[in-house]
């Protein structure tokens, strides 16, 4: 686990490199255009789904991102564990199919609301890029919304699943 942990860091963090390459120019741009200083707080609309998440203000505060976080998550782990359990009656050739279309329901569904994040290094490795090139602390808004509510909910999600399906766990 801690070598998978690590390589999905490593990609998220690099993946967040190359996007701050190619659009670096235009943020640039954004913000004098905005008059956003960027590392301020105001500064988090400049960076802002492209790197780290943050939940959109008219729709949740930072407690109702963190439980959706934990929800969506829930939900992607559970269809994960009934998509791929040997023991039930979904052909294993569908289950990528059916993954990623969860993956997408969600994020269609959660995105515009907090960005859908639902694994802490889509978050982390971006929020790291941000955080060094000149966002700061302010790259660390909202952190612990989508690195604890992920984990949560994916550890809920999973025990949802084999309380309901207990055969499924052994």
């Amino acid at each position: 686990a801690p070598l998978y942990v690590a390589a999905q860091l490593a990609g998220a963090t690099l993946a967040g490199a190359a996007n701050y390459v190619i659009f670096a120019a235009g943020i640039a741009a954004s913000e004098a255009s905005a008059k956003i200083v960027r590392g301020s707080a105001a500064s988090t609309a400049s960076f802002a789904g492209a790197f780290g998440m943050v939940p959109n203000a008219a729709l949740l505060g930072p407690a109702g991102a963190f439980v959706a976080e934990i929800y969506m998550t829930a939900v992607l782990a559970f269809l994960i564990f009934a998509v791929t359990d040997d023991k039930g009656s979904v052909p294993a050739d569908a289950a990528p199919v059916l993954v990623g279309a969860s993956v997408m329901t969600l994020v269609s569904v959660f995105g515009p609301v907090t960005g859908c994040g639902m694994n802490p290094a889509r978050d982390l490795g971006p929020r790291l890029v941000t955080a060094v090139t000149g966002w700061g602390s302010a790259a660390a808004t909202c952190w612990w919304i989508y690195s604890l509510g992920p984990v949560i909910g994916a550890v809920a999600g999973g025990k949802f699943y084999t309380m309901l399906y207990p055969s499924a766990d052994g």
